[in-house]
Parts: structure tokens; C-alpha cells; sequence
């Protein structure tokens, strides 16, 4: 876990866990797909279809894209900034889409390897339009 902090991420925030601990995202190796779990019992809650979170790519990077809503949403961001709000039901086995936005300034090669939510770039205080960027 330390080599993870290192190279991604941040030591004092756990992505992957729920705000309540209560779910966490898993990452399903044999069938290269990410679950979503119940923390004390390690129960598979429901599966995070492929078309949002893909393992092809480094999942270490993916788990990066991702900030917990609450204690049962969920916001994913893709690789070209396309972002989506989904709740999770414990009893259900879909996600149910609440709804998305396109990120104008995000850019993949920059935030690979920190987390987009948490982690952004400090901007100088006279760098106006950048920050204007970042809130359209």
C-alpha cells in the first residue's frame, strides 16, 4: 500500500472507500473489472460496468478518477473528461445514472497520477482564467 502512495494519490485519502466505510471499490483481477463491496463482509454489492471503469489501462490510475458522494454515490470521470454521477443501491444490481458534465480542462496525461478531485494543481492568485476554466 505505501509503494501506491508513492506513486499515486495521497496517503491521507482513501478513493476507493465510501464516506461511512461502508462500500469499497475492489478490483476483480481474473475478470479484470471493478466491484463494488460491502467492507465487513466482502460481499459483492454490484459490478461497475466496463464502459466506466476499464481495467485495460493501469486500475491504480482509474481508482484515481473516481470520488465518492456521499454514502451511495459515486462520480466517475473517463479519459476525456466526460464525468457522471451514479447512485448505488445496495439491494439493486445496476447503477442508476443522476447525472453528467464534460470537464473542459481536463487533461488525461496531466491528471493520470493524482487524483482529479482532491489533488489539482494550485493556481497563482492573478491566473483569472484558468479558475474561470475550472468552474465552467
Amino acid at each position: 500500500m505505501e509503494n501506491l502512495y508513492t506513486i499515486y494519490g495521497r496517503p491521507d485519502y482513501l478513493t476507493n472507500v465510501s464516506v461511512d466505510f461502508r462500500l469499497f471499490i475492489d478490483v476483480n483481477k481474473a475478470q479484470k473489472q471493478f466491484i463494488i463491496r460491502d467492507m465487513y463482509t466482502e460481499e459483492e454489492i454490484l459490478k461497475i460496468p466496463l464502459y466506466l471503469m476499464n481495467y485495460e489501462k493501469d486500475p491504480l490510475e482509474t481508482i484515481l478518477r473516481i470520488k465518492w458522494i456521499g454514502n451511495e454515490a459515486i462520480k466517475i470521470i473517463n479519459d476525456e473528461g466526460m464525468e457522471k454521477i451514479f447512485e448505488i443501491k445496495a439491494s439493486g444490481s445496476e447503477l442508476k445514472q443522476l447525472g453528467y458534465n464534460q470537464n473542459c480542462n481536463f487533461n488525461y496525461e496531466i491528471e493520470k497520477s493524482r487524483n482529479f478531485y482532491i489533488d489539482r494543481k494550485e493556481l497563482n492568485s492573478i491566473d483569472v482564467t484558468e479558475r474561470l476554466i475550472r468552474k465552467c
